[in-house]
């Protein structure tokens, strides 16, 4: 960290003391006063900087060790993640569109529409949103993080759902966000499926890589707070956009006694 900044944090605001150290920290990241590669300072030395207690900086740095920009490394320090690690990996349990998780990153994105019709369901369709819907919106979509490929895309919505959905410009408006402001759709939780695939030539254009190159596979189904199906799609993740982190807690079992 360069001598010469400044940490500034406020103890009568409304924000906990962590958070403030912690956003004051991201800032330094991403501004680029501390480098990737470089080491944070001592937990001594930052709880002088910031005139705070030990587990408050301990709060402040697991969660940005959380947030994917710092790591621990054992007997030697917590490190400054590389812009391109700390988009490598994405939790499972946040549920981002692509635009909040490459913005959370602090990556440029932008999103591509390839196609953008209407089609019939089909045994797949009715496998997820059942015989009654028979309309859907297919739309095959390429994003870019940083202007290169990152992901195609290709999801399917019902039609009932939203009827004027192509007076919307999905270049540059989520569909989630569409639905929440126009048809007050919220999303509650989605499943997902992930597996190693090798790409076909078509898919390879787009990505810009070798065909049969192996890329993560997502299958999702997105549903609303009341439970139903709202959008079902399958995506090509590549390089910084395919890797994810899964936290595994140990449950109790509990033994009864015969």
């Amino acid at each position: 960290m360069k001598k010469n900044s400044k940490s500034k944090i406020k103890s009568n605001s409304p924000l906990p003391l962590y958070f403030q150290i912690k956003e004051d920290l991201k800032s330094k990241i991403e501004n680029g006063i501390l480098n990737e590669g470089e080491y944070l300072p001592s937990e001594f030395k930052l709880m002088e900087r910031y005139g705070v207690s030990r587990p408050t900086i301990r709060q402040a740095v697991e969660n940005l060790c959380q947030e994917n920009f710092l790591e621990k490394q054992r007997g030697i320090g917590t490190m400054v993640k590389s812009k391109n690690s700390r988009l490598s990996t994405r939790n499972l349990g946040d549920l981002l569109n692509f635009n909040e998780e490459a913005q959370k990153k602090s990556y440029i994105s932008s999103t591509d529409v390839l196609e953008f019709c209407t089609v019939p369901s089909n045994p797949s369709l009715k496998e997820v949103f059942g015989d009654d819907v028979s309309s859907f919106y297919r739309i095959k979509r390429l994003r870019f993080l940083d202007h290169k490929p990152a992901e195609l895309v290709t999801t399917y919505i019902p039609k009932y759902l939203i009827e004027n959905l192509n007076d919307y410009d999905l270049t540059k408006n989520s569909l989630f966000d569409i639905l929440e402001r126009e048809k007050n759709i919220y999303v509650d939780y989605a499943e997902k499926l992930l597996r190693a695939v090798n790409v076909s030539k078509d898919v390879a254009k787009y990505l810009e890589i070798v065909p049969n190159t192996a890329v993560q596979f997502v299958h999702t189904v997105t549903y609303n707070t009341k439970g139903i199906p709202i959008e079902y799609s399958d995506a090509f993740d590549v390089n910084e956009f395919s890797n994810f982190k899964l936290i595994v807690k140990k449950t109790e079992v509990m033994t009864v006694e015969p």
